[in-house]
């Protein structure tokens, strides 16, 4: 079972390099989407928060390579770009199949530009979500 989820999560990253010409999507919507391709909502949701899960980090860290952070960070990043794509799905359901359905080869394929096919924009999302991880909403238990 551990080497399908591999596979999907995979997939994605091949399929998005496929759409956009092997142009970059940002981090936080690429990563956390193969996540959740890849049948990670058993374990994706309900979000489960650590002992002290802190503060919702600010715009600038989900727009750098994941890898240029130490672990601790990147741990912290990765999770936190998670809960963005879950806030952007129960923000509006349609929202990530729209946003996918508008990478083109040629599209802009900053934040702003993903985000703006579904009325919003990264600092709103990141604002949004900031407000559900202060509140410890777990997308599914509540």
């Amino acid at each position: 079972m551990h080497i399908r989820s591999v596979l999907r999560h995979e997939l994605v990253h091949a399929l998005f390099s496929q759409m956009t010409g092997a142009r970059p999507l940002p981090n936080w919507f690429d990563e956390c989407l193969a996540q959740l391709a890849s049948n990670c909502n058993k374990s994706c949701t309900p979000f489960s928060f650590g002992f002290n899960p802190g503060d919702f980090l600010s715009d600038e860290f989900f727009h750098k390579p994941f890898s240029s952070y130490n672990q601790f960070l990147a741990h912290k990043v990765y999770n936190q770009s998670l809960y963005l794509v879950l806030t952007l799905d129960a923000s509006n359901r349609g929202a990530l199949q729209t946003v996918v359905e508008n990478i083109k080869i040629d599209s802009p394929l900053d934040s702003n530009a993903l985000l703006q096919h579904v009325d919003t924009n990264f600092s709103e999302l990141r604002k949004n979500a900031a407000g559900l991880w202060r509140k410890g909403y777990t997308f599914g238990a509540n």
